[in-house]
């Protein structure tokens, strides 16, 4: 904005005129204008900005936030520089400082925000520093949104912001915590501040708000808000903005806890622009991805929650180690863990697409790595304590020296590689006495294609994963690791240990990841086999899930649009008909379906949904009605039958569409559980469902029926559609999401 003193406009009756100016020589502007307008009074700086809107409004009557003059999500979790998302080029250079709990910039960065990532001030010397800009320097309105998670709230103050010449008493405006309470400060010949009456709390995210107009101050706390009277200018000056400490000199009053999607204002937001900020932007809060998660009884959120599945309750700690490679240029593989083990590219490693991003391109015959030194804190693997290795890997087909191609190593001793003579996978934990490592199997492993490997041990077994389905296990005896050794990913810096292809994502977790975590880090729980029937026509139906697992159809009728539940479906007539597909066996699996029988719950046939070729064999099943029941049949390594049964007063009726869907994991105490529309059956139970008491199988049989459960036997008599297989057990939220068609809210 530029200020200027007009001392007198003159009447005249001139016409107006757009795109020149009436003078001796006309002058036209050349270009585009749209949208003009006149007003007969001054526009305030709130009114001007609804101008430059393009829905204008207020945020809750359907137009979109002004632009903030600052606009920190602190989402990079990487570097040494949070960028501003105004435009305004407000860019915040971090500060760590070399003692307390952060002694590198990448450490401040926190996964564990309140939407993604977050910034950490460890209250010893932690700051950020964006230096001055006339963006920044308001005098008339100001207004600020925040949220934040304090550590602790002494009874002295630690400041959010401020805005300050080093060493003069002028201050700009500030914002502090004074022991539990919000305050707001400026200094205009003498210091004014004033507290809020509201009371933060330690340990929680809470959404603060403070508006101020030189006059009216207004705090919020989490949308609730309480007004003073402060009636003090603020005063421009050519100070840098601080956040996490004051500029003060020698008293710096560092800040501790967590802050995230922090915003600055020149104007005063309304009361419905607050809330919008603290609904996340969003006018009405109104579900959607989850943005917290239960990790092992304890709420994370933000950018902590992705390692965590819906609804599940075991241990989701984020990794010790994550090297994402998004850099897409530079020396440096930044890990985004929060535990500043810094990666440093070696031999020139090329920037490449990757799975997810950018990836590293390595070339065994250039002996190029990643080097990330040990951190006792962090690195630290020994005895019979628990780790999880995963990487993407996209190796090439001219691994030509040795079979031995590392994809991440920590010296001989803790080894993940790829080999090179049996395209497969191999994880190593090179002291044990015996089974000491854990092949995937032959031809596990494709070339020229991204695979995800992931390596578990967790204190008793040892694990490989190929793509989220395990491979193979071992039972390791003595003790591993407790090298004090530097970690590498692509080799070893020799030519016999390097790999050559892309490798993106590798993270370190110092616990074991299970089953269903391990899918949900190969495509968020999206299922294997998703066979929607759309196809209407022909012998064949396409898998659209992850495996491309097609199946083919005997004598089953196609249906359309209007007697399906979605698009095209298959009539089944009890006489044999059935789709058939490729089974894999693995420990714990999902089954979903919609279903319209041609018949009601008092029928007294058995009706088959889904299930295996070899009924009756190790790892086999079935899902049926059978008379007043529901079935959920299993077979255990010694073809023992282990039956879950549903047995009450449930009915439907012919014609009617249905959702049903089973769970079973050989792997937990609560094994197996049948949904119907969503709700658990609980009623009737037949057989324990901790499966756990039984032995797993290790094998399965060939393939897989739907509508059938062997050839000619029992068979489906109506509609089924939209048939879903996952290779873990659903959590009860994931069943209740999937049931509203994978959306928080369903209006149907």
């Amino acid at each position: 904005a530029y200020n200027a003193t007009i001392t007198t406009i003159y009447n005249s009756p001139r016409t107006v005129r757009v795109g020149n100016i009436r003078s001796v020589s006309e002058k036209y502007f050349s270009g585009q204008i749209d949208d003009v307008k006149i007003y007969n009074y001054a526009r305030t700086q709130e009114q001007i900005l609804e101008d430059m809107s393009a829905q204008g409004g207020s945020a809750l009557g359907g137009g979109a936030l002004k632009k903030p003059v600052l606009d920190l999500s602190f989402d990079e979790e990487l570097g040494a520089t949070a960028y501003d998302g105004s435009g305004n080029g407000n860019n915040g250079t971090l500060n760590a400082g070399a003692t307390g709990g952060n002694t590198t910039a990448t450490a401040m960065w926190d996964k564990g925000g309140k939407f993604g990532g977050a910034m950490e001030f460890d209250a010893t010397n932690d700051y950020i520093n964006i230096n001055d800009n006339a963006s920044l320097d308001i005098s008339s309105e100001i207004s600020f949104s925040a949220w934040i998670k304090p550590r602790n709230l002494w009874s002295n103050d630690h400041f959010i912001l401020e805005k300050r010449t080093l060493d003069i008493s002028e201050s700009n405006y500030w914002l502090q915590l004074n022991g539990d309470k919000l305050t707001f400060g400026l200094a205009n010949s003498g210091w004014f501040e004033q507290d809020s009456t509201f009371s933060v709390v330690a340990d929680q995210w809470q959404h603060v708000g403070c508006t101020y107009d030189n006059y009216t101050l207004t705090f919020y706390l989490n949308g609730k808000k309480e007004t003073h009277i402060l009636n003090k200018t603020m005063l421009v000056n050519n100070g840098a903005f601080a956040i996490g400490r004051s500029q003060s000199s020698g008293n710096y009053r560092y800040y501790d806890g967590l802050i995230d999607e922090l915003k600055v204002y020149n104007y005063v937001l309304s009361d419905d622009e607050i809330k919008t900020l603290g609904n996340g932007g969003a006018s009405l809060s109104m579900g959607g991805e989850a943005t917290s998660a239960n990790n092992n009884g304890t709420t994370v959120t933000g950018g902590s929650a992705k390692y965590c599945i819906p609804g599940d309750t075991v241990k989701c700690d984020k990794p010790v180690l994550e090297l994402e490679m998004d850099e897409k240029s530079g020396t440096a593989a930044y890990d985004t863990s929060g535990n500043g083990n810094n990666g440093t590219l070696t031999g020139g490693p090329v920037w490449d697409r990757g799975k997810n991003g950018s990836a590293l391109l390595f070339n065994h015959l250039n002996s190029n790595y990643i080097n990330v030194p040990y951190n006792a804190g962090s690195l630290a693997f020994s005895g019979n304590a628990p780790i999880s290795i995963s990487s993407w890997i996209n190796p090439e087909d001219n691994q030509e020296i040795s079979t031995d191609a590392r994809i991440l190593t920590q010296s001989n001793e803790i080894v993940l590689k790829y080999d090179t003579s049996t395209n497969s996978a191999e994880c190593i934990l090179n002291s044990f006495t015996t089974n000491d490592r854990v092949n995937s199997g032959v031809s596990s492993i494709s070339e020229n294609y991204w695979n995800h490997v992931e390596c578990v041990y967790n204190g008793t077994y040892m694990k490989i994963y190929v793509d989220g389905v395990e491979k193979n296990s071992v039972q390791p005896t003595g003790t591993y690791g407790g090298a004090v050794a530097n970690f590498s990913v692509g080799g070893l810096g020799t030519n016999d240990n390097n790999y050559s292809g892309l490798i993106d994502d590798v993270k370190i977790y110092n616990y074991a990841r299970t089953s269903a975590q391990i899918s949900w880090d190969y495509n968020r729980g999206k299922e294997v086999n998703h066979w929607k029937f759309d196809e209407g026509a022909g012998t064949t139906v396409h898998d659209e899930g992850a495996s491309l697992n097609h199946g083919t159809i005997t004598g089953v009728t196609w249906k359309n649009e209007s007697e399906c539940k979605s698009g095209k479906c298959l009539e089944f007539d009890a006489i044999s008909e059935k789709v058939s597909s490729v089974y894999s066996t693995t420990n714990a699996r999902t089954i979903s379906l919609w279903f319209k029988p041609n018949w009601d719950w008092n029928d007294s046939a058995t009706h088959t949904f889904y299930g295996t070729s070899a009924v009756g064999q190790a790892g086999a099943f079935v899902l049926r009605k059978a008379g007043d029941n529901i079935d959920l049949a299993m077979w255990d390594n010694g073809a023992a039958q282990r039956l879950y049964r549903i047995s009450s007063n449930y009915s439907w009726l012919s014609g009617e569409w249905h959702h049903l869907l089973a769970t079973w994991d050989w792997d937990n105490t609560d094994g197996a559980s049948i949904y119907l529309d969503g709700k658990r059956l609980l009623d009737g139970v037949i057989d324990n469902y901790d499966l756990t008491a039984y032995p797993k199988p290790v094998s399965g049989p060939t393939n897989q029926l739907i509508g059938n459960e062997q050839s000619g036997a029992y068979n489906f008599n109506g509609t089924i559609d939209e048939v879903k297989i996952y290779n873990y057990a659903l959590t009860p939220l994931q069943v209740q999401i999937g049931y509203n068609n994978s959306s928080a809210i369903n209006f149907r």
